[in-house]
């Protein structure tokens, strides 16, 4: 009887899926809808053991989102991997006129990228939605990686981003450190 109301319950979430699609979504949204469930389906029962390597630029599905949170496939730049996940930093064209502020610098939750660093064309890297991920969201590789001087500066972009507080004592110690070393 219990799977019988959980499926009961579950035949009525899919109606109000439709119902909310059909009011909510244009056809471009409902294709990337469609094809992220099916990506989620097709790999949610494997392990995905792939090695990936720092500075790689994968296509990764991120699903559904909330608000402004990213959602469906996107570029990202591998920063780390951990045995069966890793962490990406999300890419998005259509997000590049939003890294400048009006006086020309860049917003702190942003990096450019552009084609010298290793991308098809320019692209906004979302350093604010820098996230752990299953390798089972990876839809595709790239074949290609960002340049070793770009993965530096954003990653030091993103850890400033992350880790504001320990920046500054990380960048008192270093002053310190050079005031020491101008006195001896």
């Amino acid at each position: 009887k219990q799977n019988e109301k959980a499926m009961t319950q579950f035949f009525y979430s899919q109606n109000n899926i439709y119902k909310f699609i059909s009011k909510n979504f244009k056809v471009f949204e409902l294709s990337l809808w469609v094809k992220s469930r099916v990506n989620y389906i097709n790999r949610k029962t494997i392990a995905n053991t792939t090695p990936f390597s720092k500075k790689e630029i994968l296509n990764v599905d991120f699903g559904f989102n909330y608000g402004n949170e990213l959602s469906y496939e996107h570029p990202c730049v591998v920063i780390e991997e951990l045995r069966n996940k890793i962490l990406v930093v999300p890419c998005s064209s259509s997000k590049f006129k939003h890294i400048y502020k009006e006086d020309g610098t860049i917003r702190k939750e942003y990096y450019p990228g552009e084609v010298c660093d290793g991308f098809t064309k320019q692209t906004a890297l979302l350093l604010s939605d820098c996230k752990w991920i299953s390798k089972n969201r990876v839809v595709s590789k790239w074949n290609k990686s960002v340049t070793n001087d770009f993965f530096k500066k954003m990653y030091d972009s993103l850890f400033i981003l992350m880790f504001e507080t320990k920046n500054r004592q990380l960048l008192s110690v270093v002053k310190k450190k050079e005031e020491l070393d101008i006195e001896n």
